[in-house]
């Protein structure tokens, strides 16, 4: 940066891409603008880093469960001043999302005594005391001698503050005020956001569905809260915009595969965040379902199986897949705690979880299987938080058995035998027991006969 820039005006800068296709036709594509406001030296000045001493991230994110910094620069006193009695820095943060870690270095940012900009300055010189939201740094008799005692020089110094993010937010803001002698001046506001998790339940007709892509997203953009709204009426879900393979609300019957497909969102989360703990339950309905605990698998953002660092468990109607490669860490207490392994387990990601259900025999036309399932986590201060997902449903409908509408089959009327009384006849070879019933029933139908001869014979007599 220039010497001459005017303090409190503003870096701007953006770019363009520029591409020309085979037709010498240009297109152009400009980036974001990005700003960088440029402090007066001479007032307090904070700033907000990912670790000390490196790049801003005022405006950016910050990984939930994770540790950053705060930067507090203190006003530049000029040479020839004033005796200094009293200086402080008391940083408001907001307790609601962060937790000061109570660890802190302090650096010259000026030529004074034995100390070059950018030393860092002795633990003796500064005190921290944290009460109500509020930390407190306070500098030593130490530090005033020697500031006291190189009058003519100019003066000041950075205190870095260690931070812990522990809450999602929008917007986290946070100043400081500096005081000198009897004389406050507030420093600028930064402002960092963490976005929160936001895991997924589909039910889907085929297995390992667009495991590298975000497709099914779409599929609830008429909802303004999915949450909220699926969870209260898990029909509210309409199959106007849904991907075919997508079968929530769809009837199913015994036998039908749906394929339960679990989204673990780490996108709030970086390889800095301390969890001791990160799991997807799904608690499903086992009256209507059965799962086996080898066919579930997890899979990471670019399709690969990574099921082997988690343990899977199926107890009763509840399924747990936990992440379970862990590495040593210590919190901010000091204690060592068992952390996941960020470098197995990469954190910044969706993971997908399959788990095909089977819909058992027996259930009753119009029964619903709902289900619901939750992403909770942990991290290294035992801080435990949870985000349910949202609400699905099928309906149970047999195929159903539809009614005769033609008219009742009538028996056939008997035909004549062309062979006659041959036809009863016995074989050659059949035995005596055959014979004679054949024979009784020739004399039957004779008899039969003679009868019917006789009756025809005395009806034409009496006309």
């Amino acid at each position: 940066m220039k010497e001459d820039i005017e303090p409190g005006s503003d870096i701007v800068n953006s770019a363009k891409q520029i591409t020309v296709d085979s037709n010498h036709s240009q297109l152009d594509h400009p980036t974001e603008s990005r700003v960088n406001p440029v402090g007066d030296p001479q007032k307090p000045q904070k700033d907000v880093t990912k670790t000390d001493g490196g790049d801003s991230i005022n405006g950016n994110r910050v990984a939930l469960s994770s540790s950053f910094v705060y930067e507090l620069d203190s006003s530049v006193k000029p040479g020839d001043r004033e005796p200094i009695e009293k200086w402080t820095i008391l940083d408001d943060y907001d307790e609601n999302f962060d937790r000061f870690e109570g660890t802190f270095a302090a650096y010259a940012t000026r030529d004074f005594g034995e100390y070059k900009a950018g030393d860092k300055l002795p633990s003796e010189f500064f005190k921290a005391e944290d009460r109500d939201g509020k930390v407190l740094f306070t500098a030593q008799d130490t530090f005033l001698k020697v500031v006291n005692e190189n009058s003519r020089q100019e003066v000041g110094f950075s205190i870095h503050a260690d931070f812990y993010r522990f809450e999602d937010s929008d917007k986290v803001l946070n100043t400081f005020v500096e005081t000198i002698n009897d004389h406050d001046e507030e420093s600028n506001e930064v402002q960092t956001s963490t976005p929160t998790p936001t895991p997924h339940k589909f039910d889907l007709s085929k297995g390992k569905y667009d495991l590298e892509g975000n497709k099914l997203l779409d599929d609830d953009s008429e909802m303004k809260d999915r949450y909220e709204e699926t969870n209260k009426n898990p029909y509210a879900d309409k199959k106007t915009n849904n991907e075919k393979e997508n079968m929530n609300t769809d009837n199913v019957k015994s036998g039908s595969k749906i394929h339960y497909q679990l989204w673990m969102d780490t996108t709030p989360f970086d390889e800095t965040s301390e969890l001791t703990d990160l799991t997807m339950t799904d608690t499903f309905d086992s009256k209507a379902l059965k799962v086996s605990v080898d066919d579930i698998r997890v899979y990471n953002a670019k399709g690969k199986d990574v099921t082997d660092n988690f343990r899977i468990k199926v107890d009763g109607a509840k399924v747990t897949v936990t992440a379970n490669v862990f590495a040593k860490a210590k919190n901010s207490e000091g204690k060592e705690v068992s952390i996941i392994d960020t470098k197995k387990i990469p954190l910044g990601d969706f993971y997908k979880i399959e788990m095909p259900m089977t819909v058992k025999d027996g259930l009753k036309d119009g029964y619903e299987i709902v289900n619901v399932a939750n992403q909770s986590w942990k991290d290294s201060n035992d801080l435990e938080s949870k985000h349910v997902t949202e609400k699905r449903v099928n309906k149970v409908k047999e195929k159903a058995t539809k009614p005769s509408t033609s008219e009742p089959k009538k028996p056939e009327a008997s035909k004549p035998n062309p062979k006659g009384v041959m036809a009863v006849l016995p074989k050659l070879g059949e035995g005596a027991t055959k014979l004679s019933v054949v024979a009784m029933g020739i004399a039957m139908i004779s008899g039969v006969g003679v009868a019917f001869w006789k009756r025809m014979k005395q009806s034409k007599a009496s006309k």
